[in-house]
Protein backbone atom coordinates (compact mmCIF):
# COMPACT_ATOMS: atom_id res chain seq x y z
CA UNK A 1 0.00 0.00 0.00
CA UNK A 2 2.93 2.45 0.70
CA UNK A 3 4.22 2.29 -2.42
CA UNK A 4 0.72 2.94 -4.00
CA UNK A 5 0.95 6.05 -1.93
CA UNK A 6 4.38 7.40 -2.90
CA UNK A 7 4.11 6.21 -6.58
CA UNK A 8 1.05 8.24 -7.14
CA UNK A 9 2.58 11.32 -4.92
CA UNK A 10 5.67 10.99 -6.89
CA UNK A 11 2.99 11.67 -10.23
CA UNK A 12 1.40 14.57 -8.57
CA UNK A 13 -1.28 12.97 -7.33
CA UNK A 14 -3.45 13.03 -4.35
CA UNK A 15 -4.55 9.59 -2.88
CA UNK A 16 -6.94 8.32 0.02
CA UNK A 17 -6.22 5.30 2.00
CA UNK A 18 -9.70 4.06 3.48
CA UNK A 19 -9.55 1.69 6.38
CA UNK A 20 -12.28 -0.26 7.11
CA UNK A 21 -11.26 0.09 11.13
CA UNK A 22 -13.90 -3.11 11.80
CA UNK A 23 -11.52 -5.62 10.14
CA UNK A 24 -8.34 -3.25 9.11
CA UNK A 25 -8.50 -4.08 5.36
CA UNK A 26 -6.57 -0.94 3.63
CA UNK A 27 -7.51 0.26 0.27
CA UNK A 28 -5.76 3.24 -1.48
CA UNK A 29 -8.20 5.63 -3.63
CA UNK A 30 -6.93 7.87 -6.62
CA UNK A 31 -8.56 12.01 -6.23
CA UNK A 32 -10.97 11.46 -9.36
CA UNK A 33 -11.44 7.40 -8.64
CA UNK A 34 -15.43 6.60 -8.75
CA UNK A 35 -16.35 4.61 -5.56
CA UNK A 36 -19.96 4.26 -5.23
CA UNK A 37 -22.48 4.98 -2.30
CA UNK A 38 -22.50 6.91 0.79
CA UNK A 39 -18.55 6.23 0.86
CA UNK A 40 -17.66 7.68 -2.37
CA UNK A 41 -19.41 11.29 -1.25
CA UNK A 42 -17.39 10.81 2.58
CA UNK A 43 -14.22 10.02 -0.09
CA UNK A 44 -15.01 12.93 -2.21
CA UNK A 45 -15.53 15.35 0.83
CA UNK A 46 -11.92 14.43 2.82
CA UNK A 47 -10.62 15.42 -1.27
CA UNK A 48 -12.53 18.31 -1.13
CA UNK A 49 -10.97 19.41 2.28
CA UNK A 50 -7.96 17.96 2.22
CA UNK A 51 -8.64 16.68 5.80
CA UNK A 52 -8.51 13.05 7.30
CA UNK A 53 -11.74 11.89 8.79
CA UNK A 54 -13.45 8.99 10.70
CA UNK A 55 -17.15 8.17 8.65
CA UNK A 56 -19.92 5.31 9.65
CA UNK A 57 -21.01 3.96 6.44
CA UNK A 58 -23.85 1.09 6.61
CA UNK A 59 -22.84 0.96 10.06
CA UNK A 60 -18.84 -0.14 9.89
CA UNK A 61 -16.21 2.66 10.65
CA UNK A 62 -14.40 3.70 8.31
CA UNK A 63 -10.96 6.41 8.30
CA UNK A 64 -10.31 7.96 5.64
CA UNK A 65 -6.28 9.58 5.06
CA UNK A 66 -6.05 12.24 2.65
CA UNK A 67 -2.11 11.75 1.40
CA UNK A 68 -1.77 15.35 -1.29
CA UNK A 69 1.22 15.63 -3.53
CA UNK A 70 3.93 16.80 -2.53
CA UNK A 71 3.33 20.03 -4.48
CA UNK A 72 0.07 20.90 -3.89
CA UNK A 73 -0.85 24.14 -3.16
CA UNK A 74 2.26 25.38 -5.24
CA UNK A 75 1.98 27.30 -7.67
Amino acid sequence: MLKSVNRARAAGRAVAVITDLADGRDRVVEAGQPVAGELGVAIADAFGSGNARLVTVGGRPFFINIHKSPDAGQG
